[in-house]
């Protein structure tokens, strides 16, 4: 997902000094990824750095 719609490197780990993309997000084939991006965070919230994304739910008419 991150070729199509990431921004930026895409490190999350470790909060202090991201040096390594080990989160992902894996939407089904009905999501389409628009964007995704990494935040900066308190690192000691977490050792991994917050991944977020917006994503495309197509709507499907019933007949």
């Amino acid at each position: 997902m991150w070729p199509q719609a990431g921004t930026g490197d895409g490190f999350t780990y470790d909060s202090v000094n991201p040096h390594a993309r080990i989160d992902f997000l894996l939407p089904s084939r009905d999501l389409r990824p628009l964007t995704a991006q990494v935040f900066t965070a308190d690192p000691e919230a977490s050792d991994h750095l917050p991944l977020v994304s917006d994503l495309l739910l197509p709507v499907r008419h019933r007949r």
